[in-house]
């Protein structure tokens, strides 16, 4: 394993902790409910959002496996326009979205 290995594994563990951090922080002390997934959404709206949380976890244990050197892929496409690629960039668009 090499620098960039061990630099995703660790960008993935920290983005979690910030997350979890997050999702405490406002339960405890703010009490207000941090996770409401399609909560009064319907239609298109509430497909792009589950499809966009689930893109994310997939895309983290896709990273996590080609870091660790695992064997099994979810995303095993060479080209450049691999399902992990577009996953990736669907969800970084969405993400990048929710915040303009």
């Amino acid at each position: 394993m090499n620098f960039f290995d061990y630099f995703q594994i660790a960008s993935v563990v920290i983005f979690l902790f910030i997350l979890v951090g997050k999702i405490l922080y406002l339960r405890l002390s703010r009490n207000v409910n941090p996770i409401a997934i399609g909560g009064g959404k319907k239609g298109v709206v509430l497909a792009l959002e589950l499809i966009s949380i689930v893109g994310l976890m997939v895309w983290m244990v896709e990273a996590l496996l080609h870091a660790s050197h695992s064997g099994f892929r979810i995303f095993s496409a060479k080209p450049s326009y691999s399902p992990a690629r577009i996953t990736a960039r669907f969800d970084r668009d969405l993400f990048l979205a929710a915040f303009s």
